[in-house]
């Protein structure tokens, strides 16, 4: 099975995201691998609005219009990143995990946004389940996206 490890490195491709609800748990799944170095520039954890606005530079007045919640701010999310790192790949989850403590599955609203050099993607997924089930589910449907969206043939020579 074709990995998004194994693509980055075969195509050069650098990486970086921006992690809200997921609070670095997309990063973590990176560098669990040996040799992400190779492509893995970083990841910044911004979980809170004000820390999105600092570190992302997301203008407030987006936040306020759309939400944190919201693919405004998850596009907008991934761009601050990709600026902030000059990655080829730039990724960024937003979203509502829910409360770790009750056995809720309400339906749960999760944004993310890929951007492979200047193309981009949202995504709006609704999840349910406990926490820790919708963090992990979210951040294996990124790694897929990722993976799909370099083997369409976006490796950077478009």
């Amino acid at each position: 099975m074709t990995t998004l490890h194994d693509l980055c490195i075969k195509h050069q491709i650098t990486l970086a995201c921006a992690e809200s609800m997921t609070g670095g748990a997309f990063s973590a799944s990176i560098t669990q691998i040996a040799n992400a170095s190779r492509y893995f520039l970083g990841g910044i954890v911004t979980y809170s609005t004000q820390s999105k606005i600092d570190l992302l530079n997301i203008p407030k007045e987006l936040i306020e219009e759309h939400s944190v919640y919201s693919l405004e701010c998850a596009e907008a999310m991934a761009l601050g990143v990709k600026q902030k790192f000059n990655s080829q790949l730039s990724i960024a989850i937003s979203g509502e995990a829910g409360h770790h403590l009750i056995d809720d599955y309400q339906d749960r609203l999760i944004y993310s946004c890929i951007v492979f050099n200047d193309r981009i993607e949202l995504f709006k997924d609704s999840c349910s389940g406990l926490r820790n089930v919708i963090i992990r589910e979210s951040v294996e449907l990124l790694h897929q996206r990722c993976i799909s969206i370099i083997e369409r043939g976006y490796n950077g020579k478009e």
